[in-house]
């Protein structure tokens, strides 16, 4: 019984402990952000950053800090804000690899029409048309998605690139033709558009992917014909793009994003 108080006294005093460190940081970070910035945080934003701090005093790595939790929670959230449901036991997810990756969660029967209706409150979106289309659904090759979410969520990896927000440099100068070939998992246009999402809402607050040295080349869809897509950030119209590429298409800045399913 002795045994048992002390280590009950030995919890109060590591909560307690816990909790000062939790004030002090919370005080230091608030204290570094102007107006501007604080009005831009809100409270998830807030606790996140004196989360980071936390992590960054003991010693943690981005991996920790970005740990499949939070993940899994921020999908869970962004997702029943759109009215749709989410069960986190219906699916699994792939291990992560070495280094720095994110998490995308696609939810079932999440058709483009809806997934751009739904996105226009977080990004302004311009979609390109190479014929008469109106409705980025219509033009989508469905049988050549490399992944579908039919009757349940799935999960990936996709490769981040550290301090800096361009697509795999590793992946340039290969087509989609050539990543066929070689069998290459790469992200489709839905998961790049949720990526946007992430990257925008949670990752980097208020900031865009491929904004100047990187296209995303889309090479795990098709256009209606054999095109795939690019998806890259407009800084002048301060839109994200989506236009349709040739599977053909060669460049130093036309690049796909690895992936693990």
């Amino acid at each position: 019984m002795k045994d048992k108080n002390n280590i009950q006294t030995v919890m109060e005093e590591k909560v307690v402990e816990m909790s000062s460190m939790i004030t002090g940081v919370a005080k230091e970070t608030l204290l570094g952000l102007n107006f501007d910035q604080l009005k831009r945080l809100g409270r998830r934003n807030i606790a996140k950053a004196i989360r980071n701090a936390i992590y960054s005093l003991s010693g943690a790595t981005l991996e920790a800090i970005q740990g499949l939790p939070d993940y899994l929670r921020w999908w869970q959230d962004f997702y029943a804000g759109k009215g749709i449901g989410i069960n986190l036991t219906t699916f699994t997810i792939p291990p992560k690899p070495a280094g720095d990756w994110w998490l995308v969660v696609v939810a079932p029967d999440l058709n483009y029409q809806r997934l751009i209706w739904m996105l226009r409150q977080e990004l302004r979106i311009r979609i390109q048309y190479r014929e008469h289309y109106h409705i980025l659904g219509d033009v989508i090759n469905h049988e050549r998605e490399q992944r579908k979410a039919l009757y349940r969520p799935y999960a990936l990896w996709i490769k981040a690139v550290v301090n800096a927000v361009e697509a795999d440099l590793e992946l340039a100068n290969k087509s989609a033709n050539d990543l066929d070939r070689l069998g290459q998992e790469v992200i489709t246009l839905k998961e790049r558009i949720l990526l946007e999402v992430l990257y925008s809402c949670l990752i980097n607050p208020g900031e865009h992917l491929d904004v100047c040295e990187s296209w995303t080349l889309c090479a795990g869809s098709r256009y209606c014909g054999d095109d795939t897509f690019i998806v890259y950030f407009d800084s002048g119209t301060k839109e994200v793009m989506i236009k349709p590429k040739s599977t053909s298409s060669v460049d130093a800045w036309l690049r796909a994003r690895t992936v693990v399913f």
